[in-house]
């Protein structure tokens, strides 16, 4: 998702999408700088960055796997059907 602040939010170029889905999570756009900061609308993440690690803004499904999979635990937790 790209949150496009201050405006309304649209789907990143790689987002899936359908009527099924219940859980959206913020993938990062690096194409954007929606919020006029100096960094673009990544999700920080840890990286190796001049062969050390560290913090990195990145973007893909990959940073909204974590989010999704937290919900998803919470859900189960609480005893929600996988249905």
């Amino acid at each position: 998702m790209d949150f496009n602040y201050p405006g309304e939010f649209e789907l990143a170029h790689y987002s899936n999408f359908s009527a099924e889905l219940d859980i959206l999570a913020p993938g990062g756009n690096l194409s954007v700088n929606s919020d006029g900061s100096s960094y673009n609308d990544g999700v920080m993440s840890t990286g190796i960055s001049n062969e050390r690690f560290s913090y990195l803004l990145m973007s893909g499904t990959s940073m909204a796997a974590s989010h999704v999979s937290g919900v998803a635990g919470l859900m189960l937790s609480r005893g929600l059907s996988r249905q």
